[in-house]
């Protein structure tokens, strides 16, 4: 739910978080990637965001 709320912002002005989890925001391997492309080639100064392992789930 954090990128439905976070992609209906459009100043910071207008963010109010009233607690966060960062652990509990999960991203895709494919975002991380892109992520890292365009930081590396406009912000070269920034990090690369280290990817985890993705856990697969089975729903039964």
């Amino acid at each position: 739910m954090a990128n439905v709320a976070l992609s209906r912002v459009r100043t910071l002005n207008g963010l109010h978080l009233l607690s966060s989890n960062p652990v509990s925001v999960k991203v895709s391997n494919l975002c991380i990637n892109e992520i890292n492309r365009l930081r590396s080639k406009f912000r070269n100064e920034l990090p690369q965001i280290k990817k985890v392992k993705e856990r697969r789930e089975r729903f039964k």
